[in-house]
């Protein structure tokens, strides 16, 4: 509103911008931010053989 614009362009603006975020960072969160921090101290652990299914929880 101070740079000219609306209240109503202002509150459609502002309910976009929090829309967005919130999708992107719940889709983070769903991937669990894996690709963007690598934790090296974890590279050597071993890994679960490929035999092991894992429950399905629905």
């Amino acid at each position: 509103m101070t740079l000219g614009a609306t209240k109503r362009a202002t509150l459609i603006w502002s309910t976009f911008s929090l829309a967005f975020w919130s999708l992107i960072f719940g889709v983070f969160t769903a991937l669990g931010f894996d690709f963007l921090f690598v934790n090296k101290s974890h590279s050597t652990t071993k890994k679960m053989p490929v035999s092991v299914k894992m429950p399905d929880v629905l």
